[in-house]
């Protein structure tokens, strides 16, 4: 089994990401006139508790930082070994967290590209291969 950060897994990560967009998003509809006040308050909202998660998510990354240098710090002290002082709290609170980063945006790549195949595949013929048909009688 594998323990993480609450929040911090892809679908924390998703929802977060997705969050923050929500503010510029509803911003550049009001911009065009489409904006609505219930939509601003809850994009609003939703951009709040998207910057709260990622404060606390912070926050215990630098928590878990600082209780790995102590573990770290008393270890070296009982075994003399410098490298695991240096090594072990730099490495072990990030490299989740770019696991999870890099497979979310691998995920968000492959559904991009089947959008973008899916809109290829079903696009309307262009006015100007119908008129290029017509003229070569086809």
């Amino acid at each position: 089994m594998n323990v993480g950060l609450p929040g911090a897994g892809i679908g924390g990560l998703f929802f977060i990401l997705c969050a923050i967009l929500t503010a510029p998003i509803e911003l550049v509809r009001a911009v065009r006139g489409r904006g609505s006040r219930r939509r601003s308050r809850q994009a609003l909202q939703h951009t709040l508790v998207a910057l709260g998660m990622a404060a606390a998510l912070s926050v215990t990354y630098v928590l878990v930082r600082l209780a790995l240098r102590a573990t770290a710090s008393r270890r070296l002290e009982r075994h003399g070994s410098a490298r695991l002082h240096h090594e072990l709290p730099a490495l072990l609170p990030v490299a989740p967290v770019l696991v999870t980063v890099a497979l979310l945006v691998a995920i968000l790549a492959v559904a991009a590209a089947q959008l973008v195949v899916h809109r290829l595949r079903h696009r309307p013929p262009s006015s100007g291969s119908g008129v290029a048909r017509s003229l070569s009688g086809g």
